[in-house]
């Protein structure tokens, strides 16, 4: 069974190019040497940030992205985190837009713009046919064969040693957060259409993922740069329907299996298509092997997060998080049910 949710209508609250304070727009100019004749904005994703694509005179197109007076401080840091792997990772540029330069305005509460160059007919798809998967994986591939040799010496954070990731991967944050937690089997639960059914569910399962979220991966996994935030709505296609991987913030040193399992798991939810035969065909097209142990495991630390996340309240500037968070970790629930680490997950509520 294949279970989709209706997407929310609502979009996040985006700022437009005209909200630039006139300073910082004439050091956009500047900075990509040509004076914007066209733009509109950029969607995509679930966060408010500020994101266009403008048209110049004579230099083509940019994409723009970043904070503003309305986002947080925090959002700052991460723009500025993923400038940092653009720069320390020139390689990048075979798989993303190659990164041009940064701008800011105001203090860290306020303007802070990265700018890359705009791939030229960018689409994003929801619905992927073979072609566009086989053509991904192969793109990946490659691009973790060219990194190989030059991985060790990459001037980024183990995965181990990276707040948010670390959190997922060694199993704090996510099923280890329900043990004796009444309140959160109870959000939990009330996801679904039966919440006895749901309550059931998690109690039934709840040892066994914890176990299987808090052991190691093989010392044989495969480690590259991972952006462990490997969705659909962070790759964009070209005119000629070639995938590009954006978005890179929480970039790190790590197994690659996150990442895979993470974007197998997104067109699992968006389109229908079997996990557990895209990782097939992954190896098969990549040649790098990836063990069933280290899949479960990185399934159950990955659906943990979402579970802890997709009960909760809908932020107001955030419409659709919940939405993708709960499509996420129903087909996370559903690959674990094809691996024999579950049984059955109850239907959830529309």
């Amino acid at each position: 069974m294949v279970f989709y949710l209706p997407e929310p209508k609502s979009r996040e609250d985006k700022p437009a190019l005209t909200d630039l304070p006139k300073d910082l727009l004439l050091d956009l100019e500047a900075l990509v040497c040509s004076k914007i004749t066209d733009h509109s904005i950029a969607w995509g994703g679930y966060s408010p940030t500020f994101s266009v694509v403008i048209k110049t005179e004579d230099q083509g197109e940019f994409f723009v992205k970043g904070t503003h007076p309305e986002h947080t401080a925090h959002g700052y840091k991460i723009l500025k985190q993923e400038i940092h792997v653009y720069k320390t990772c020139p390689d990048l540029m075979h798989i993303a837009p190659p990164y041009i330069g940064y701008i800011s305005y105001g203090d860290e509460d306020d303007w802070h713009l990265g700018v890359w160059r705009a791939i030229e007919g960018a689409h994003l798809k929801k619905s992927l046919n073979d072609s566009d998967i086989d053509l991904m994986f192969k793109r990946l591939g490659t691009f973790y064969k060219t990194l190989e040799p030059k991985v060790a010496s990459l001037d980024l954070p183990n995965a181990a040693e990276a707040n948010f990731v670390q959190d997922v991967t060694e199993g704090r944050t996510g099923w280890i957060k329900f043990k004796d937690n009444t309140d959160r089997i109870t959000h939990f639960k009330r996801m679904f259409k039966d919440q006895e059914a749901g309550e059931e569910w998690i109690n039934t399962h709840l040892d066994d993922f914890i176990a299987i979220s808090t052991q190691s991966l093989s010392q044989e996994c495969y480690k590259t740069l991972i952006s462990f935030d490997m969705r659909l709505d962070n790759i964009v296609f070209d005119k000629n329907d070639t995938p590009h991987f954006i978005d890179w913030p929480d970039a790190c040193l790590g197994p690659m299996v996150y990442d895979l399992v993470y974007l197998c798991l997104d067109i699992s939810a968006e389109s229908g298509q079997d996990p557990s035969e895209m990782i097939k065909r992954f190896s098969n097209i990549t040649d790098i092997s990836v063990s069933e142990k280290d899949i479960k495991i990185a399934l159950a630390q990955i659906s943990g997060f979402y579970a802890l996340q997709a009960y909760r309240e809908i932020p107001e500037k955030l419409p659709r998080l919940r939405w993708i968070q709960k499509a996420i970790l129903w087909a996370a629930m559903k690959w674990a049910e094809d691996l024999n680490i579950a049984s059955q997950i109850p239907e959830f509520k529309q």
